[in-house]
Parts: structure tokens; sequence; C-alpha cells
């Protein structure tokens, strides 16, 4: 074990830290030339062995990214040096967002994953099908930003259960259909700037990777 002199958080005493943190902590220091990935189970402290790393770090723009907000919060209560700051996930995106369009997020609910729908399903398709369109495409953006083609949704509608039943297939709805609509829903999302409705969650996440729209910003 090495003893660490300098503390995590402001007003805890000196810690010891494992040999494997140690290991951490110099690919930290070596100045992020190379990904670094901590594999360990829940508990095992890899936020603070990320937050003590980055304390390495000799980088003097540093973000630290986070899943949600509660978590944002305790690493930007934790971080001990001016140079790094944290923040989510969905805020970083939205910032590079309004870089090229100066747009405001959707008021709460669904409206910009139903506007989507509608323009690309139209009048006569069943409510039921617009529903299962707008889930497929709303965890598209999410999760696969880049789809374009035919068979890159199918895992993700079937995982989410976005496949009609049986009986639809008479009126021309398969999964192949509510893919191919969520796939148009996709493309309408990466090239049409919201007036009404205004951006997601999920474009937070989707425009800048679809778009190309991500610039180096900060040096870890």
């Amino acid at each position: 074990m090495d003893t660490e002199t300098t503390p995590v958080d402001a007003g805890t005493a000196p810690r010891v830290w494992s040999e494997q943190q140690s290991i951490i902590f110099s690919e930290f220091a070596r100045g992020g030339k190379e990904h670094v990935v901590i594999v360990a189970y829940a508990g095992c402290a890899k936020t603070t062995s990320a937050i003590e790393g980055i304390h390495h770090a000799p980088e003097h723009s540093i973000m630290m990214c986070a899943f949600n907000k509660r978590i944002q919060e305790e690493l930007a209560r934790r971080i001990q040096i001016p140079t790094a700051q944290a923040k989510t996930l969905h805020s970083l995106g939205f910032g590079c967002v309004q870089r090229f369009w100066k747009i405001h997020m959707c008021k709460p609910g669904f409206a910009r994953a139903r506007a989507l729908t509608q323009s690309v399903c139209g009048d006569q398709a069943p409510d039921a099908m617009k529903k299962l369109v707008s889930i497929l495409h709303t965890k598209a953006r999410e999760m696969k930003p880049l789809a374009q083609h035919a068979g890159d949704l199918i895992d993700i509608a079937y995982q989410f259960d976005c496949v009609p039943d049986e009986e639809w297939q008479s009126f021309g709805y398969d999964v192949q259909k509510i893919e191919n609509l969520a796939l148009k829903a996709m493309a309408l999302a990466a090239e049409k700037k919201p007036v009404d409705t205004g951006i997601d969650f999920a474009d937070m996440i989707f425009l800048p990777v679809r778009n190309n729209w991500m610039r180096p910003t900060y040096g870890l």
C-alpha cells in the first residue's frame, strides 16, 4: 500500500491508496495520452479514484462527465482544483447544440418525439403504431445516433418492445416498417431545426454526434 499525502476532499485526513489506485494515478500523471478504463464492482471507489486521479493530471482544462445531475453535483463538490469542472453529458451536449441552433429545450413531455413521428407517419397511421415509432426513434437517438440503414435498429426495437403484434401485419406494419419510420424520424431530427417544440433530452446526445458538431475542447 502507498501512503498518499494529498487528501481527496478538503478537511479529510491523508489516506492510504492501494497499489492499483497508485497505478491509476500514475496514468493520469502521464497527461492523458491514452484511454484508461477502471473496472471494479459497485462501492469499490471508482469515483474516488477518478477524482483523485485528476488531481495528478497536468492538463489545464479538465472535464468530468456525469450521467445525471446528482452525480454531477457530487463531483463538483469534491473537485478541489480550479482547472477541473463537472457537467452532465446532456449539459455538454446541449451546449454543443446551442452553438449551432439557438434554441430552447422543449417543454416537459414528448412534444418533440411526437412531432417527428407525425411528420414521418402522417395522419393515416394508427396511433398505436405511432407510439412504437416514437419510442424507437427516441431510444435510437440516445443509443445509436449514427443509425441510417435497414437493420440498424432491429435490436433496439426488440429490446424496448417496439415490435407490432401480428394482427398489425395485415395493415402493413411489422418491425421493419416501424424501423424504417424511426430512421426517417432520426434523419428529420438531424436536419430540421425545431421551431415549436424545441429539442428534447435525446437530441442533446443525438445531434452533436449525428451532425459531427463535437470538437476538441478540453485537455482531459
